[in-house]
Formats: C-alpha cells, sequence, structure tokens
C-alpha cells in the first residue's frame, strides 16, 4: 500500500519540491494537519530539525484556517525538546498550557510532560504540583501514562526522602508494567514499554525495607 504524500520520510529538495505543490493544492483547513502529520514522519525518521521548522511553521501563523493543528504542534515541538533542551521544553508545555488550557487536539499530557521536564530540571516542589494536576485531572487512564506519573513521582518522593511514597509508586508501575493489551484490534495502545535495568530497579525499590522511625522519649 502506497504512503499518503504527506506521511513520507524523504525529505531531499526534490520531495520538499513535491509536499509543497501538493501542500498548495490541498484545502486550506486541511493544511495544518498535512503538515504536523509529516513533521511527525520526519521526526520518527531522525530528521528532528526538518520536522521542528514544520511545526513552527503552524505555530507562527503562516498557514490561515489550520484549525485544530497548533495546539498540537506546540506539543510535538515541546517533546522533541525534551530529553535535549528541557528549560525550552518547559517554555513550550507552558506556552501550550496558557494558550489552550483546555488541551483539546492534544494528548492531554501536557501537565504529565511538563512535571517530568521539571523532575529533569530538579525543580522537585513545582513538579509534583504539575504531576498532582494531571492526576486529579481528565487525563487518559492508559497504563503507559500512569507509569510514566509514577515514575517522575518516584524521582520527586527520592529527592523529598519520602520512601513510602518511592515504595508505593514502584510498586504501581510494576503491576502496571504487567498488563496486558487494553484494546483487542489495538494491542499496542496503553501499553507500557519499558526495558529490563528499569524493571529491575522498580523491583529494588518496591522491596525496599520501611525507613524506622526510633521514638525515644522525651528528656
Amino acid at each position: 500500500m502506497a504512503t499518503d504524500w504527506f506521511r513520507t520520510t524523504d525529505w531531499s529538495p526534490a520531495a520538499q519540491d513535491d509536499f509543497e505543490r501538493r501542500l498548495s493544492r490541498a484545502r486550506s483547513y486541511n493544511r495544518g494537519d498535512y503538515v504536523r502529520i509529516k513533521g511527525l514522519a520526519l521526526h520518527d525518521a531522525g530528521k528532528v530539525d526538518d520536522a521542528r521548522e514544520l511545526w513552527l511553521r503552524i505555530v507562527n501563523g503562516v498557514y490561515e484556517d489550520i484549525g485544530l493543528a497548533r495546539p498540537s504542534a506546540i506539543e510535538h515541538l515541546a517533546d522533541s525538546y525534551k530529553e535535549t533542551d528541557a528549560a525550552k521544553a518547559e517554555q513550550l508545555y507552558r506556552q501550550l498550557l496558557d494558550e489552550h488550557p483546555d488541551l483539546g487536539a492534544t494528548s492531554r499530557l501536557a501537565e504529565l510532560s511538563l512535571g517530568e521536564t521539571l523532575v529533569r530540571l530538579k525543580r522537585f516542589d513545582e513538579a509534583l504540583e504539575w504531576l498532582t494536576r494531571w492526576k486529579q485531572g481528565d487525563q487518559p487512564g492508559w497504563p503507559n501514562c500512569l507509569f510514566r506519573w509514577h515514575q517522575a513521582v518516584i524521582q520527586v518522593a527520592q529527592a523529598q526522602g519520602d520512601h513510602d511514597t518511592v515504595r508505593r509508586s514502584a510498586s504501581a508501575a510494576l503491576e502496571l508494567a504487567d498488563r496486558g493489551p487494553m484494546l483487542a484490534h489495538h494491542r499496542t495502545v496503553g501499553v507500557v514499554r519499558t526495558d529490563e535495568s528499569t524493571l529491575r530497579r522498580l523491583h529494588e525499590l518496591a522491596s525496599e525495607p520501611p525507613v524506622r522511625k526510633w521514638w525515644r522519649p522525651r528528656e
């Protein structure tokens, strides 16, 4: 089956010319999504800078009548910086939450992602606020999302010396990792993807003995 023209990963000069030609002929209200999806294809192929350039077109208003593509493009941009430039990712997640607080047309994970980013920046109190906000809000309850949440909570709890929360979240994360497919016809949706080293670490954290608090009589 042929790949849709806006999902291909080729970004050679000839491919760019072809994309722009097809884009110019597309209906105006579809252009934003075509550009956004093309960016995802390029990003997944390792062409991150090219993907960002396309998403920035949407964010910067290059196209008219982009519909709901803008909040999605901001989220994609933020996600693309999350592992390499936490400060930039933070700025973009906050922009998304400020400009599109209902998070329509997004993954609804911006609060979780911002919390994870603040953990990376070692701003643990702020991180916990956003992690709590996500958990208490209208969040997708997929196991892979909740697994991420517990992973971030573990890091905050470790920084704060909260050993009980570390153990509880580690146990909860392990239970989530053991769950099978949630949807019969989309067997990878919501499933936790992790590695053996992470699972070993979680087992160690979940089995740590509680910190004994010695009672001392008043003198």
